[in-house]
């Protein structure tokens, strides 16, 4: 991996950010009681299917025929709960 870890882009400045924003939503839509929660979500794709999904002209606006037998570690997808 060239840039580092997708949890590793996550650092205390983002969190404030994230959080004074949730808080500016909260204000202005009169919302409060409620249990606020930050999940992160982390993608790393491997770069053959990045190719393919360039190639195909995004995966939004076609659907991919991905061949999952051929490489079992094309997609890794992590999920958080309650991370900050």
């Amino acid at each position: 991996m060239t840039y580092g870890s997708p949890l590793e882009s996550i650092d205390s400045t983002k969190i404030k950010r994230i959080r004074r924003a949730a808080d500016i939503y909260i204000a202005s839509n009169k919302t409060t009681g409620l249990d606020i929660r930050f999940d992160v979500i982390t993608i790393i794709i491997n770069r053959d299917l990045a190719k393919k999904i360039s190639k195909e002209d995004g995966i939004l606006n076609k659907k991919l025929n991905l061949d999952y037998s051929e490489n079992n570690n094309f997609l890794e997808i992590e999920h958080i709960k309650d991370a900050f």
